[in-house]
């Protein structure tokens, strides 16, 4: 049996670990991960047998070297849950995560439980974290139809841009307004000439694109909208008198899958 100076030294070197080990599963998401998954792995690192390393963890934890929690699925273990920055980390990790899903915001109510699912801690703590970043400008809140949602500094700044942008848009000239005949006309021979059956969601689509000098066409995956924009260019092309139609998109791949639906 080692010494108390040796089970320091020991306790030590396997909290350095353990730490390290907690850190590499942050970045990758994880903010607790089951004891199950990294004593095995540790002890046998260190020729500790896995009782053995049960007794360390729960040493450790009561030490506060490392975090350790207990769930319905058994003990885990985490960084220390009073660490401010594992807290915004936890945060910055849950509403990055939503943007790469589309979201532009989250409510705070929203934000609030899924980082206090993923940090395993109080309520208080994660607001705290919040009111941290937007003290520091990464985070930003804003009310909107009686909801606060939390956009990161970045995106809400595109977002910002993009409406003034859009204002700008309405308001400058646009080509000349077809009558709704010729718009009909342009309609029947563009469905015509790409084989396709236009409903008449798409039909009004097309023509409120003809109508207006700013649109945006949304719709669930599968509606019609790589249709309405292939539809909409063939039609503007042919009644803008030659004067060019422009297509952009924010990444290689939109762009060229934006070539595509639009036949260019």
């Amino acid at each position: 049996m080692p010494d108390a100076a040796e089970q320091a030294a020991i306790d030590a070197a396997v909290a350095e670990r353990l730490t390290d080990l907690l850190e590499k599963a942050e970045r990758r998401g994880r903010f607790t991960v089951p004891e199950a998954e990294l004593l095995p792995q540790v002890g046998k690192e260190f020729g500790i047998a896995l009782n053995l390393m049960e007794t360390v963890a729960t040493r450790l934890g009561d030490t506060g070297q490392v975090g350790r929690s207990s769930t319905r699925r058994g003990p885990v273990l985490h960084r220390d849950l009073s660490s401010s920055e594992r807290t915004v980390r936890g945060i910055l990790h849950v509403i990055l995560g939503s943007q790469r899903n589309a979201h532009a915001a989250l409510p705070r109510s929203e934000l609030t439980a899924a980082a206090e699912k993923l940090l395993l801690c109080s309520e208080q703590t994660v607001l705290e974290g919040i009111d941290t970043l937007i003290g520091k400008c990464v985070l930003v809140v804003e009310r909107i139809d009686g909801d606060f949602l939390v956009f990161t500094a970045a995106a809400h700044s595109a977002e910002v841009a993009m409406v003034k942008n859009l204002m700008q848009l309405t308001t400058t000239p646009a080509m000349k307004i077809p009558r709704p005949r010729r718009i009909r006309k342009t309609i029947a021979r563009a469905e015509k000439r790409s084989h396709l059956v236009l409903n008449a969601d798409q039909a009004e689509a097309i023509a409120t694109i003809l109508r207006h000098p700013v649109s945006i066409v949304t719709g669930a995956p599968g509606v019609g909208k790589t249709t309405v924009i292939w539809a909409a260019v063939d039609a503007l092309a042919r009644l803008s008198q030659g004067k060019p139609i422009l297509l952009a998109a924010p990444t290689g791949k939109a762009a060229r899958r934006l070539s595509e639906a639009a036949k260019q």
